[in-house]
């Protein structure tokens, strides 16, 4: 479950500050799959760093679960971010690990020793069970961004955030990457919180949210 409440931020634009949401609240289920899209400077990347302390909050309050991540110290919130997956646009793979190496960093950096069980099934899944030992330059695009998938999923989190994952690849595979995204995360029980400009891509979730003027509203209900 995440929970927004009287949710307020702003920013720096130039010389002034912009406002981002003023006052907003809203509440997802837990296992819920969010396509969450608006227009550019809308603030959808903005959001997604908030829900996953990655940024801090400035008013307001939001809850994951039964955490209120404004109570967190610094290493709380350190402790809270690794227990969330996050794929980013980017992917942001080590260049110099293997693909292995990628995938268990999650797993080493929070002190935790693999399921060589869901490696094997999560490897095999995504289709790169063949390329454990070849490292991020040898690979396309859109088998960089199953490995970033597998690195987020590997230690079993109860929410993934996604920011564009699929940005930086064509119609084709982007398709692809979003349904492996969607049915491995559904299979684990997490909730997905994914960004995307494409409509196409967000018509496959089951809640669809367009962020305008701070507010989410429906996607459905813009076309109206």
């Amino acid at each position: 479950m995440i929970r927004l409440e009287r949710l307020t931020f702003s920013r720096n634009d130039g010389d002034k500050q912009r406002l981002i949401f003023d006052g907003l609240n809203h509440e997802f289920k837990q296992g819920s799959q969010i396509a969450l899209l608006g227009d550019s400077g809308a603030g959808k990347t903005t959001l997604l760093r908030l829900i996953g302390a990655l940024i801090p909050l400035q008013q307001g309050k939001i809850w994951i679960r039964d955490t209120e991540l404004s109570a967190l110290s610094e290493t709380e919130r350190a402790l809270h971010r690794r227990k969330q997956g996050v794929v980013f646009q980017d992917c942001q793979l080590l260049s110099t690990l293997t693909v292995r190496d990628n995938i268990l960093l999650t797993y080493k950096l929070a002190g935790l020793t693999g399921d060589p069980e869901l490696f094997q099934s999560l490897t095999a899944d995504l289709g790169i069970a063949k390329l454990l030992d070849r490292y991020p330059q040898q690979l396309s695009g859109g088998e960089q961004q199953r490995v970033a998938i597998a690195r987020a999923l590997i230690h079993q989190p109860q929410l993934v955030l996604a920011d564009e994952p699929t940005g930086n690849l064509d119609e084709g595979n982007s398709q692809i990457v979003a349904t492996m995204l969607r049915e491995l995360t559904q299979a684990q029980g997490a909730t997905l919180l994914m960004v995307t400009h494409s409509q196409g891509l967000a018509q496959n979730f089951e809640q669809r949210w367009f962020l305008r003027n701070g507010q989410l509203q429906p996607l459905d209900s813009i076309h109206e």
